[in-house]
């Protein structure tokens, strides 16, 4: 699949962490690395990366219930409510 090309910044402390991965051949290569790490943050917190009709229901526009169900399905990520609270309170 053809990729993009994105230039980043980052500061030295996070660059030596990300190529101490890649010595220990955690990682293929820098890129690599970015890759893996930018997909597994917006797998595990899809709430950064929401669809365009989440905005519309946040400021008081209309979703059918299908609609609906199918953006809770996405954001609780396969889990039950109670699983999310649960998490919730682990990490307090």
């Amino acid at each position: 699949m053809a990729k993009d090309l994105v230039n980043v910044r980052l500061d030295p402390k996070v660059l030596r962490r990300l190529d101490e991965a890649v010595k220990r051949e955690i990682f293929a290569n820098r890129s690599e690395a970015l890759r893996e790490i930018v997909t597994r943050f917006m797998e595990e917190h899809p709430e950064f990366f929401h669809p365009p009709s989440l905005d519309a229901l946040m400021t008081g526009g209309r979703m059918s219930d299908e609609e609906f169900e199918k953006l809770m399905a996405m954001a609780l990520r396969g889990k039950s409510v109670a699983e999310i609270v649960a998490e919730g309170r682990e990490r307090s």
